[in-house]
């Protein structure tokens, strides 16, 4: 009976020890990886006004305009905004997309060679919106 009673107790100490170390375990991978994950993958919201000119600073109307956001990790476009320059060669492409990106915004217009700019999203968008002029040269 004795027997009996300390295997009991040493099988109770032995599950609550192992029931300790999983939850110990389980909270350090929670707040290493994937928090850090979730901290460089939160969502922007986002608003980016632009201008569209020709070497000399003439605006160029009519340019089309596509943004492209590609997520680093999973290699997929999540968002693609196509719009068009006015008049007067501005632009504005707006959208959401998560902070551990990268974003594209490429410019054709007829006569003209294609103009990129792109870079990190977390680094490039937040906090504040800012405008891009973008010169295109002749072909």
């Amino acid at each position: 009976m004795r027997r009996k009673r300390w295997f009991l107790l040493i099988s109770l100490v032995t599950v609550i020890c192992l029931a300790i170390v999983t939850v110990i375990v389980l909270y350090l991978l929670s707040n290493m990886s994937f928090r850090m994950v979730y901290q460089d993958c939160a969502g922007v919201a986002f608003n980016l006004p632009g201008h569209v000119v020709d070497a000399s600073g003439q605006p160029i109307e009519a340019a089309a305009i596509r943004l492209t956001v590609l997520m680093k990790s999973l290699g997929d476009e999540n968002l693609i905004v196509e719009t068009h320059s006015d008049a007067q060669g501005d632009f504005q492409v707006s959208g959401y997309a998560f902070a551990c990106a990268l974003f594209t915004i490429e410019v054709n217009a007829s006569g003209y060679q294609t103009g990129t700019i792109g870079g990190d999203v977390w680094q490039t968008l937040p906090p504040e919106s800012r405008e891009f002029v973008i010169t295109l040269e002749s072909e």
